[in-house]
């Protein structure tokens, strides 16, 4: 009984406390919840009660009021977790959780349209204005070409030189198409250590000269190298052939007779100067120098005499560079050619000149074609040019 006489005497400053602690209460809940930074105790603290004499019985009696209080006008319920990072539970406890990630690409959007929110305030409105898209331009019309002026009308007719010339033209020009139109079967084969001087097919062979002082004899079908011929101590500069023996010429004044078939030696010929070419017709050989001179020997093999049958003199002004035998009605003529130029047709049995020419320029003639039938005769010049000339030569050459 005293102690409910001592408590009913403190009644009145508890009536006054009392409902001060859940208005007190109330704020707090509402600071934690605007502001979730701050750091929340685990547990709220609890009100203050008024203890005169600081025993255990005075705190039970207040906690029974409390009770009663709380039946009369309960508390407010706890409100729902905050954005998911803390939760008040029913007796008043606020326990804080961990904030939930969220994706990269929310948080990311925000900042992004907030730096580009930002970058656009800060840009000036002349720039934002360029970036506005502007119209493509017009596009540019070509300028109207300027007409051409027209060609001077020819004052004359060309001559008939001049109209020769221009058939022949047109006449090459379609030989070229169709050399470009045509496909060959190239095949390359190593033939000498040094250049090729001369070149002679026989039948399903070819004999080939080079300068490093041998003659090859090759398959035509293949390629394949069948037999190398050495013997001189330089250039070889001509070649020549039938079934039974090969020739070869060279610098070294030398004329070597070979065996078709075995390869072997069979004679050996001096000719007092570095032969240039060669050509056997009728079993006589002959031969062209650098001397300008042409001989002619027997190829006879083995057994034949050193000495020349006779010398061909005065035609030429150069070193001979090819000589070629053709059989005409009027008898056995020698066209040859010189590194001055010149083309000359030699009679063999007269020993004389019958026509003689010379390049305009004086570039090496390296080759002539005699063209019975057409009655003219082609040279080979260096420099590219390939002339047509007409017997007797007195017209002058056809540039072809």
């Amino acid at each position: 009984q005293d102690l409910i006489a001592k408590s009913m005497e403190s009644g009145e400053q508890l009536e006054t406390d009392a409902p001060e602690e859940p208005a007190e209460a109330e704020p707090e809940e509402q600071q934690i919840a605007a502001k979730p930074e701050e750091e929340v105790p685990a547990e709220p603290e609890q009100a203050e009660v008024v203890d005169t004499e600081g025993d255990a019985a005075l705190a039970q009696a207040l906690a029974q009021e409390e009770e009663q209080q709380d039946a009369v006008a309960p508390k407010p319920k706890p409100q729902p977790a905050n954005d998911g990072w803390m939760t008040i539970k029913p007796d008043g406890k606020v326990v804080p959780e961990k904030p939930k990630k969220q994706p990269k690409s929310t948080q990311q959007q925000p900042q992004a349209a907030q730096q580009q929110q930002e970058a656009d305030s800060s840009q000036p409105k002349s720039e934002k204005a360029e970036e506005i898209r502007k119209p493509p331009p017009p596009p540019t019309q070509p300028s109207p070409a300027k007409p051409k002026a027209a060609a001077p009308a020819a004052s004359t007719a060309l001559t008939p030189k001049e109209q020769e010339k221009e058939r022949r033209k047109e006449a090459l020009s379609k030989v070229k198409k169709g050399w470009l139109a045509a496909s060959f079967a190239q095949r390359s084969v190593e033939a000498h250590r040094s250049a090729v001087s001369s070149v002679k097919i026989i039948k399903h062979k070819v004999l080939t000269a080079g300068f490093d002082n041998t003659m090859c004899e090759w398959e035509l079908a293949t390629g394949k190298l069948l037999r190398s011929f050495g013997g001189h101590t330089n250039s070889v500069r001509g070649v020549w052939g039938d079934d039974s023996t090969y020739y070869s010429a060279g610098d070294d004044s030398m004329v070597r007779f070979w065996e078709a078939s075995t390869g072997k030696l069979l004679r050996s010929l001096y000719c007092y100067a570095p032969v240039r070419c060669l050509t056997v017709c009728d079993g006589i050989l002959y031969t062209g120098h650098s001397d300008c001179t042409v001989r002619a020997y027997k190829a006879q093999a083995p057994g034949g005499s050193d000495s020349p049958m006779f010398t061909l003199r005065g035609g030429h002004v150069g070193g001979l560079t090819s000589v070629e035998v053709y059989k005409t009605a009027e008898g056995l003529r020698l066209l040859c050619t010189d590194e001055a130029g010149g083309v000359v047709v030699w009679d063999a049995a007269q020993k004389k000149v019958i026509h003689s020419c010379t390049h305009p320029d004086g570039d090496k003639a390296r080759r002539g074609v005699w063209r019975k039938e057409e009655g003219t005769i082609l040279s080979a010049h260096d420099k590219g040019s390939l002339l047509e000339w007409s017997a007797p030569f007195t017209g002058g050459p056809k540039e072809m």
